[in-house]
């Protein structure tokens, strides 16, 4: 979810102690502060971690890219 609140479900590529990478075909700014619940049960308890996006890399031949955030302490 970014900062107006727009929820997005989107593909995770990778999980680390420090943050985590997704596909999208939204578009975020590098330094842009997120809120991701990683991994996401419907109906579950799910727990937000702010995160923080740190790269984004574009998908040629896609309107993807792929982003890499860190989790914020």
């Amino acid at each position: 979810r970014n900062y107006y609140g727009v929820d997005e479900f989107a593909t995770t590529e990778n999980v680390s102690k420090s943050g985590l990478c997704f596909l999208s075909d939204k578009s975020y700014q590098v330094g842009e502060v997120l809120l991701v619940t990683c991994p996401y049960e419907k109906g579950g308890h799910n727990i937000e971690v702010r995160c923080q996006v740190m790269r984004r890399v574009d998908m040629q031949g896609t309107k993807q890219q792929i982003y890499g955030v860190r989790y914020e302490k």
